[in-house]
């Protein structure tokens, strides 16, 4: 069998048309056609071009290939052939080894696996970013936990206001008398103990303090509420925590 029948027949066999076969390595359509009317492919195209289509570099270089369903010892007797034959054939495989070894080494040159279809720099690019996504993903992991192990742990006069919210307001519009105090936590906070100082003007007997403690564990979305009396028409003027303590969970 010619060289470019058995080339076409095996295309044929792997179910690849000319043009699958040009992208899987990285040739032209004309290319593939040249090679399917008996040209020998260029020695960088050998390899790839034998793994593409199953078969070894050897039975590309033959002019004639064996066929697969003659006679075992028959076979082997047309491969024996002359000493001359024998010569032409080993000289042709030394110098295709030689023309791989040459090209291999060449770092500008682009080489292919034919089983993929990507070069040898797409590859490279591939994993350069692939590994920059990796770095990326591990320093943003990173400061996460750095922020996470550095959280605020106990409260404090300096942070208490970014997890508890403190309000003041009365049980009714006028004439008032009695206020609620109330404490809401924004998250969870164990042994909590809160003083809270509430600064009202009474018409009778000018200004007057209030204290009010709480304690306990809160969870976050709820909320501790005191009333307090003042005991004659008042006007809140303002209030204060003026200690605190408890864990942040």
């Amino acid at each position: 069998m010619k060289r470019g029948e058995f080339l076409a027949r095996k295309r044929n066999e792997k179910g690849l048309s000319v043009s699958e076969l040009a992208k899987l390595l990285n040739v032209s359509e004309w290319q593939i056609e040249r090679w399917e009317n008996g040209e020998l492919p260029d020695s960088e195209y050998l390899l790839s071009l034998s793994s593409a289509l199953d078969v070894s570099v050897e039975d590309i270089l033959k002019s004639e290939e064996k066929s697969f369903d003659s006679d075992a010892g028959k076979a082997q007797e047309n491969y024996a052939g002359t000493d001359n034959s024998k010569t032409a054939y080993a000289e042709s495989f030394e110098d295709v080894s030689e023309a791989d070894s040459t090209s291999s080494s060449d770092k500008s040159a682009v080489s292919f696996t034919g089983r993929n279809g990507y070069s040898a720099f797409e590859r490279k690019f591939g994993y350069t970013v692939f590994a920059v996504f990796i770095i990326i993903v591990i320093i943003l992991s990173s400061i996460q936990f750095a922020k996470w192990l550095d959280r605020p742990r106990e409260l404090t006069l300096d942070n208490y206001k970014s997890f508890i919210y403190v309000e003041v307001e009365p049980t009714r519009n006028y004439n008032c008398e009695e206020y609620i105090v109330r404490v809401s936590a924004v998250r969870d906070i164990s042994d909590l103990n809160l003083t809270v100082r509430v600064e009202f003007f009474c018409y009778g007997t000018g200004d007057v303090t209030i204290d009010v403690s709480f304690s306990g564990s809160i969870k976050k979305g709820e909320s501790f509420e005191q009333m307090i009396n003042t005991y004659e028409i008042s006007i809140e003027q303002g209030f204060k925590v003026i200690s605190v303590e408890g864990g942040l969970d």
